[in-house]
């Protein structure tokens, strides 16, 4: 068991940078679309969803820059730590600020789904964009070499 743990290990250090981009592009969607979704259409439901909360819409600007560029910008590897440090607040200021009834399946799944998603970005943040990325192109996110 533990010679199969390593040679899966092997595997995945080798596939490690393409994995941290296809991880990044999953872990993004779902914000780009959000943010997308809104720019062409979605607006008015997103200020009622709001409102009904009881947050003020002035803050869906502001949201939606975020899920757009942010998502964007976190799959493409730009800014990534910021991103995701940014991206992580949002999605547990979400968690709380809309699904927080526990008592209902739907919000207690979505607020698990906010909470799961800020713990991959708190993974992007601790473990960087990785080489395919445009952090690492412009050398915005490399170690340094001695």
């Amino acid at each position: 068991m533990i010679e199969y743990a390593r040679w899966l290990n092997r595997i995945f250090s080798h596939l490690q940078d393409p994995l941290f981009l296809i991880g990044r592009v999953l872990l993004c969607f779902i914000f780009f679309n959000s943010g997308f979704d809104r720019l062409t259409g979605g607006w008015d439901a997103s200020v009622h969803f709001m409102q009904s909360h009881g947050v003020p819409p002035v803050f869906l600007p502001f949201a939606t820059a975020l899920e757009f560029f942010g998502g964007l910008f976190l799959a493409l590897g730009f800014l990534s730590r910021l991103c995701a440090l940014g991206l992580g607040i949002f999605s547990v200021s979400a968690a709380f600020l809309f699904f927080g009834d526990f008592s209902n399946d739907d919000q207690w799944i979505s607020f698990l789904d906010n909470i799961a998603i800020a713990g991959g970005m708190l993974l992007i943040i601790g473990a960087g964009p990785g080489r395919l990325s445009l952090d690492y192109l412009f050398r915005l996110d490399r170690k340094p070499t001695a």
